[in-house]
């Protein structure tokens, strides 16, 4: 399992990253709260550190990375995809706010906040 990567950034897409670490390419899928927070980072020669949501399932036999910039993000994630109906690829769509606001959401029930989550309908709300 892969919990961690630092390394410098080979490319960078909207959605994803390639982080070289220790010479082998591992491609990084990003929610988009996250890869906001690194568009600062230059391509190729800033090294960066991610923590990782590594997944591979019958369904999806291709490991998904699923990287966060901070530990709390991640531990966020691996309780948000235990929700009925939410998996890995759909919370990495949903994640588009700073979690903590989700979290306050949440906590707070509120749907209306949740239902304007990407790919979070009423009933996952």
């Amino acid at each position: 399992m892969i919990a961690y990567l630092r390394g410098r950034v080979l490319r960078r897409t909207d959605e994803t990253v390639v982080v070289e670490a220790a010479g082998v390419g591992y491609e990084v899928h990003l929610p988009a709260v996250v890869a906001r927070a690194m568009r600062t980072a230059p391509d190729g020669d800033g090294e960066i550190a991610l923590f990782i949501s590594h997944h591979v399932t019958a369904n999806q036999p291709k490991p998904l990375l699923v990287g966060f910039l901070r530990e709390v993000e991640q531990e966020f994630f691996e309780r948000f995809i235990a929700v009925d109906g939410v998996g890995p690829t759909k919370a990495v769509k949903a994640i588009s706010q700073p979690v903590h606001i989700i979290a306050d959401a949440i906590e707070r029930k509120d749907v209306g906040f949740l239902r304007r989550l990407p790919g979070i309908g009423a009933r996952t709300a």
